[in-house]
């Protein structure tokens, strides 16, 4: 091999060495990805929850609303 051949070795060496360095990194991130998935699945299941609660209270008061409505029309109608 030249010395320009042993030149663009050792750096594409380096290159490689360097990306794969950046994948190891990238893949210890990613050690956290299934816990905080877990984490954010516990919580939609309490907003899921809240609101199932919250329609179950608007659609009382909306029956009472239309309770009171019809109770004043018959009250201004008397």
């Amino acid at each position: 091999m030249t010395n320009r051949d042993d030149d663009y070795t050792k750096l594409l060496a380096e290159e490689l060495k360097a990306q794969r360095s950046q994948i190891l990194e990238a893949l210890g991130g990613l050690k956290d990805v299934p816990a905080r998935l877990t984490r954010i699945e516990e919580k939609l299941e309490d907003v899921g929850t809240d609101v199932k609660a919250i329609k179950a209270v608007v659609k009382e008061h909306n029956t009472e609303l239309k309770d009171h409505h019809q109770r004043i029309t018959a009250l201004e109608t008397a």
